[in-house]
């Protein structure tokens, strides 16, 4: 068993590896608040904080000790924490993957003049993984629609994709998802598509061919609402007024807390 970090498996690196501690939560931080005078604590809920894991290496024996400086060195590059987070996949769950960096220093113990082990503590500051394959959804009629997320246990923040043609800035399409409207107003010409990311809380334009961005497009939101989806089924509703719909397009970005 082994890993995958930044596209590269540890089984290239001559590493054997073992995730020792899988936590199956990460660490939460409750919001409460406690009265003089009156037992027991007022809950203003919680938030996750990030995912440590933990995970055991062993270097496979190399044939003299100058190869063994030269494997540590090439681990040192890959596993570099000043790159920041890269996508990390585990052997032991490979639907899924974390966005990771090291947490702390490496320092390993040799068991012979030529082989040697060591720990790694990998921190998540995003604590969910993430689905590797995800899940897209396409809508290419007006109407109610069920968009049913197979993947993850957690609520997703999806990314919508619309395709119309909106002439006149009265225009508009409404998108609802379980409920919370999505009302996309102004001109858009064929050829663009307007991006709704609702992980980075963003609106833009982008050339339908080349994914270039052409503006800014919170300003065609009538109001700043984001939707996310649930696991299961989701009801999602187009309709349109003074305008042609063409297409929408959900990556769901399924994950798993």
């Amino acid at each position: 068993m082994g890993f995958s970090f930044q596209g590269i498996h540890s089984k290239e690196k001559k590493l054997k590896a073992r995730i020792t501690g899988y936590p199956m939560l990460p660490a939460f931080r409750n919001n409460t608040e406690s009265i003089p005078g009156r037992s027991g604590i007022l809950d203003f809920g919680m938030e996750y904080s990030e995912r440590i894991i933990p995970v055991e290496c062993s270097v496979f024996p190399e044939q003299d000790f100058s190869a063994l400086v030269h494997r540590i060195d090439e681990i040192n590059g890959w596993l570099n924490p000043y790159r920041g987070v890269q996508p990390l996949i585990f052997d032991e769950y490979p639907d899924r993957y974390f966005m990771a960096r090291l947490n702390t220093e490496i320092s390993m113990e040799r068991v012979s003049r030529t082989a040697g082990t060591f720990s790694l503590e990998f921190i998540c500051p995003d604590p969910f993984g993430y689905a590797v394959e995800d899940e897209v959804f396409s809508i290419a009629a007006e109407g109610k629609t069920t968009v049913n997320r197979q993947k993850g246990n957690l609520i997703s923040e999806p990314i919508f994709e619309l395709k119309a043609i909106m002439d006149s800035t009265s225009s508009y399409v409404d998108i609802e998802v379980n409920g919370e409207l999505v009302r996309v107003k102004g001109k858009l010409a064929e050829g663009e598509t307007f991006v709704l990311d609702t992980a980075k809380l963003t609106a833009k334009v982008v050339d339908s061919n080349t994914g270039v961005t052409l503006r800014n497009a919170l300003s065609q939101l009538d109001e700043l609402v984001f939707p996310e989806l649930n696991p299961g089924g989701n009801e999602v509703l187009v309709s349109v007024s003074g305008a042609t719909f063409t297409e929408l397009t959900i990556q769901g970005r399924s994950r798993w807390v």
